[in-house]
């Protein structure tokens, strides 16, 4: 058995951990003129030495006191080297970022050039990637890569909680990390002190923050369009706080309590209002979709056709407060929490190849239905979506009567669904004065699902 834990670290210096794996041998003794090193089987023939002496650049002497497998001196390398930092080409290497040829080149040039950093010379000699080099880099200080994209990094309530100086000076972001309340990410191309971790996990008031690396050129994207994003959600509030006064919907002391709870907590001022139940939730949606002149909605469907599972993920759909919830005139009608968002609109419209069309609704009404349509529906006989919640879509210009048509046609083929899910002979529909009652007859038996109300039919 070969003891690691008494082998000189500095050793993991002298012979790279690439070269130890490749020609399987471990270091195990400096004597300053040479280096020890245990081969396999002891092996010890002049030309197989030459070639590691001509790429290490020193002497080597084979181990003389003992004789170990190849498997042996494999595992060795492997315990030894995992306790020390590497360095970041063998890091490379070991990714397929870079052949042996091309770190060999690098290493070289950074001998005749000691200022240049090895990534440097890589990306500029091999055109070697910056997600490449970043992963590496990674690696080598103990941090998770994460690759950035909007679905990723876009969380304003949480950006809204650090002084954006801080965010600039530093170069960092803060992120949510998938479903975990109380915990984030927080995005950098570079390590980060402890203190200053620290520091954003007081500020944001979360039990931990972890740092993870990615490409500066992401880094600085996800900033830029966060603070934009931002930015542009602080004016639309200062107006909003504004045009609540004028119509006396709210006094100057409920309004300026709002906007503290707004700033600490990161989120929207209309939602701290109609969370306190200081401004009804349709005022707010009037006022605003009349700023932005598009429609609002206070409800969503309760029925959202099932494909549109196929087109976003429930993870995009949440960060970004968005739904899609019907067709008009060819165009694929989304439900927005910031319908102005044109740089998530023209994103959407390319990745769905159909053109947008926007349409205002609460954060809250939006996670209901992104809950309703990505929830579990195998549900038991009697357990389904509520059919009684009407669309109610308010504007100022009239609203093309195609949509309603295509709601129509997604509730019937819903049901219809539903029945065949059910395993059901026949579905009744009987009306009611005051709506209509819906049967799935089931082992011979009809059983009642819910009411489909008299509005809906009249439509």
């Amino acid at each position: 058995m070969i003891r690691v834990a008494r082998i000189d670290p500095h050793l993991a210096e002298r012979i790279p951990h690439h070269l130890a794996r490749k020609y399987c041998i471990l270091p195990v003794l400096d004597a300053q003129t040479s280096v020890v090193v245990i081969t396999p089987d002891g092996r010890d023939d002049d030309e197989w030495l030459d070639e590691i002496r001509t790429r290490l650049s020193c002497e080597i002497t084979p181990y003389r006191l003992g004789r170990y497998s190849r498997e042996e001196i494999s595992k060795a390398i492997k315990e030894f080297y995992s306790s020390k930092r590497m360095r970041l080409g063998e890091l490379l290497l070991i990714n397929g970022a870079v052949t042996e040829d091309q770190l060999e080149e690098a290493l070289r040039r950074q001998e005749l050039n000691p200022e240049l950093k090895i990534g440097d010379i890589l990306r500029d000699l091999f055109k070697t990637g910056d997600t490449e080099l970043q992963e590496g880099y990674a690696a080598q200080i103990g941090y998770r890569f994460l690759s950035v994209n909007p679905s990723v990094y876009m969380d304003l309530s949480l950006v809204g909680r650090l002084p954006q100086e801080m965010i600039r000076q530093h170069k960092i972001l803060p992120s949510p990390k998938g479903d975990v309340k109380d915990e984030a990410y927080l995005l950098t191309a570079e390590k980060i002190d402890a203190k200053l971790v620290e520091e954003v996990r007081n500020l944001l008031g979360l039990k931990a923050v972890e740092p993870v690396l990615t490409t500066e050129q992401e880094l600085q994207f996800a900033i830029d369009d966060s603070l934009r994003r931002l930015s542009e959600q602080q004016a639309h509030d200062l107006r909003l706080g504004e045009l609540l006064l004028e119509r006396k919907l709210v006094t100057e002391s409920q309004l300026q309590t709002a906007i503290k709870e707004h700033k600490r907590r990161g989120v929207k001022l209309g939602e701290v209002l109609v969370e306190h139940g200081l401004v009804p939730e349709k005022a707010i949606l009037e006022i605003v979709s009349h700023k932005l002149g598009v429609d609002f909605m206070i409800t969503l469907p309760s029925l959202i056709p099932p494909e549109f599972k196929e087109m976003l993920t429930e993870k995009f759909a949440t960060f970004n407060r968005l739904i899609p919830i019907g067709y008009e005139d060819e165009k694929l009608v989304v439900a927005m929490a910031n319908p102005q968002d044109e740089h998530l609109i023209s994103m959407l419209s390319t990745a769905m190849k159909r053109v947008i069309k926007p349409v205002l609704s609460s954060s809250r009404e939006i996670n209901k239905a992104i809950a309703r349509l990505y929830g579990d529906s195998s549900g038991t006989v009697g357990e389904r979506v509520d059919l009684k919640r009407s669309i109610d879509l308010q504007k100022e210009g009239s609203w093309d009567g195609q949509f309603n048509t295509q709601r129509i046609v997604n509730l019937v083929n819903n049901i219809l669904v539903d029945g065949i899910r059910q395993e059901a002979s026949d579905i009744h529909l009987t009306p009611r004065e005051e709506g209509v009652d819906l049967f799935f007859r089931l082992d011979g038996s009809l059983v009642k699902v819910d009411e489909l109300p008299l509005k809906d039919r009249d439509n």
